[in-house]
């Protein structure tokens, strides 16, 4: 204020001419209701040389564990042999609670596993982000070489996103079929149709 010589009853009629505009003067042109949705991708991939490294994107999920205050209460009634509906109820609770945090850090492996396998097949894609250097790749593929079932590389992979230094990629977009070349090697359809992408 005093660099520009301004005063305070020049400021407040700055102030109320700004809080009577509209922050978003875009969205009065948009016919949608509904609000943008952003993507959050579920994995981040770091390349640093060619080196490829996967990190599952959860920082934002805290690792679950049995409650303390009620595995005392159960030492403390198995102890004084308490009422044996209660002792049974809690081994009951906190058997299913170990269960459903030993599923998700299952689960958080099978993403791993999966990515892993995805960027392993598709390395020269991933290091350059040149999409005529992805391979063609099955679902099949995936299941193979990981021994997992292929539906569940189908749940795994199905609307999740990889943020890499070229972009944020769809992985449903890495699996392509293939075509034979007249030289027997097999190209992706993938850049087929990049090729004819850039044709017309």
């Amino acid at each position: 204020m005093r660099e520009l010589n301004i005063d305070k009853t020049n400021l407040k009629a700055a102030y109320k001419e700004i809080e009577k505009l509209n922050p978003k003067p875009g969205a009065s042109f948009s016919n949608s209701e509904e609000g943008i949705a952003y993507i959050t991708p579920d994995f981040i991939l770091e390349v640093e040389n060619d080196d490829l490294k996967v990190i599952l994107n959860n920082n934002k999920t805290k690792r679950l564990k049995s409650s303390e205050y009620y595995k005392h209460m159960l030492s403390e009634l198995e102890k004084k042999q308490g009422d044996k509906e209660a002792i049974a109820f809690l081994k009951d609770k906190l058997e299913g609670a170990n269960w459903f945090s030993n599923a998700l850090i299952q689960r958080e492996h099978t993403l791993l596993s999966t990515m892993n396998c995805i960027v392993e097949l598709q390395a020269d894609f991933f290091k350059t982000g040149n999409e005529r250097l992805l391979n063609p790749m099955k679902l099949k593929d995936i299941a193979q070489k990981i021994h997992l079932d292929i539906s569940t590389i189908s749940r795994v992979t199905n609307s999740k996103y990889i943020e890499t230094p070229y972009g944020t990629f769809l992985l449903k977009d890495f699996f392509s079929d293939a075509f034979s070349k007249t030289d027997g090697t097999t190209i992706s359809n993938k850049v087929v149709k990049t090729h004819l992408k850039e044709l017309i």
